[in-house]
C-alpha cells in the first residue's frame, strides 16, 4: 500500500477540523438555546437516523411519551421542536402567535416547486394576501354554501360504492378528490382516472419524497446536491427535485386556467376562484392573481394528499 500524501494527510485533517469546530460551535449555541428534552442525536447528523422516514409521526410519538408535549430534535444541524398536543399547539401558535407563528425560510422551495405553498410563506404582505384568500373562501359562513356540494358527492360516493364495492378504497379517494376540486374550481371530476387528479397525484408522490423530513434536512444542509447535472453519479435528488417541480407548476397552473377561463366566460359556478375575483377590488393585478392560483393549489393539495397512503 502506497504512504498517504502530506497534502491528502491535511486535507483529511482539515475537514476533520472543521468538522469538529462546527459541531463545537453548534453545541455551544444549543446550550444558550436552552432547548426543551430531546433524543440524543449524534455529530453532524443530529436525530436522522432515530425518525422512521416513511412514518415520522409514529416517531413523534415515541418522543412524546418519553420527553413530553415538546420535543427537541436536530437534523444535520437545523434545530427542530416537535410540538406533541393541540393545547400547547394553541398556547404557542395562536396565544403567542406574534412570537412562534412564522416560518422558518426553506432554501430548496423553488428547486422542487413548492414556492406557491402558502404553508411555507414567511410572514410578510404576500402571506397575509393568502390568509385574507383562504378566510374569504373558508371562514364559517362561506363554507356552508359548500354543504349542497358536499352532500351531492357524497351521494355519488355512495352510489359507486354500491355498484362496485371492491373498489371502495379508491372510491373514497376520488370523494375526497372530487370535493376540494368542486370547491377551489368548479371543476367536475371524472368518475375514472380523471387527468387532473392523476396528476395531482403524482406531483404529490414525487413532491412528498423529495420534501420529506429527513430529505428535506439533507438539501437544507448540503444545496449543493440540488446543483449538481442530471447525469452525475448520485444526483437522484436533483432528479427528483426537476420532476417535482414540473409535476407540481402542472398541477397549480391547469385546474387555475380551466376555473379563470369559466370566470371570465359567466359559466363558473361558486367556488374559491370565482368568489375570490368577484370580491377582491385588487382582483385584476398580476400579484394577486399569482397570489389566488398559488392559494388555490394550497387548498387543492392538501385536499388531495389527506386521502393518499
Amino acid at each position: 500500500m502506497s504512504p498517504i500524501s502530506p497534502s491528502t494527510l491535511f486535507s483529511v485533517l482539515t475537514v476533520l477540523a472543521i468538522a469538529a469546530l462546527t459541531g463545537y460551535a453548534r453545541h455551544r449555541q444549543l446550550r444558550a438555546l436552552n432547548p426543551p428534552p430531546g433524543p440524543k442525536g449524534i455529530p453532524l447528523l443530529g436525530n436522522v437516523l432515530d425518525i422512521n422516514t416513511s412514518e415520522p409521526w409514529l416517531t413523534f410519538t415515541q418522543w412524546a411519551a418519553s420527553y413530553g408535549d415538546l420535543v427537541y430534535c436536530s437534523l444535520f444541524g437545523r434545530h427542530i421542536v416537535v410540538i406533541q398536543t393541540i393545547a400547547v399547539a394553541r398556547a404557542l401558535l395562536e396565544q403567542r402567535s406574534n412570537i412562534y407563528s412564522d416560518r422558518p425560510p426553506v432554501k430548496t422551495t423553488k428547486e422542487v416547486g413548492s414556492e406557491f405553498n402558502s404553508a411555507q410563506l414567511q410572514y410578510g404582505e404576500e402571506w397575509r394576501l393568502h390568509r385574507r384568500i383562504f378566510h374569504q373562501s373558508f371562514r364559517a359562513d362561506a363554507a356552508r354554501d359548500y354543504l349542497p356540494n358536499q352532500v351531492r358527492k357524497a351521494r355519488q360516493l355512495l352510489m359507486a360504492i354500491y355498484k362496485s364495492p371492491d373498489r371502495y378504497q379508491r372510491h373514497i379517494e376520488l370523494f375526497a378528490s372530487s370535493v376540494i376540486m368542486s370547491v377551489v374550481y368548479d371543476y367536475e371530476t371524472a368518475p375514472n382516472d380523471d387527468p387532473l387528479v392523476l396528476a395531482a397525484e403524482r406531483a404529490i408522490e414525487v413532491f412528498v419524497k423529495v420534501a420529506g423530513p429527513s430529505t428535506a434536512a439533507i438539501l437544507e444542509a448540503f444545496p449543493f446536491l440540488l446543483k449538481l447535472p442530471t447525469w452525475f453519479p448520485g444526483a437522484t435528488l436533483k432528479r427528483m427535485a426537476i420532476q417535482s417541480k414540473k409535476n407540481l407548476h402542472e398541477m397549480m397552473n391547469e385546474p387555475f386556467r380551466y376555473a379563470r377561463d369559466r370566470v371570465m366566460t359567466c359559466t363558473s359556478g361558486q367556488c374559491m376562484i370565482s368568489e375570490s375575483i368577484k370580491r377582491f377590488p385588487e382582483s385584476a393585478s398580476e400579484g394577486f392573481e399569482v397570489a389566488l392560483k398559488s392559494s388555490s393549489a394550497t387548498a387543492f393539495i392538501a385536499g388531495v394528499e389527506t386521502h393518499l397512503p
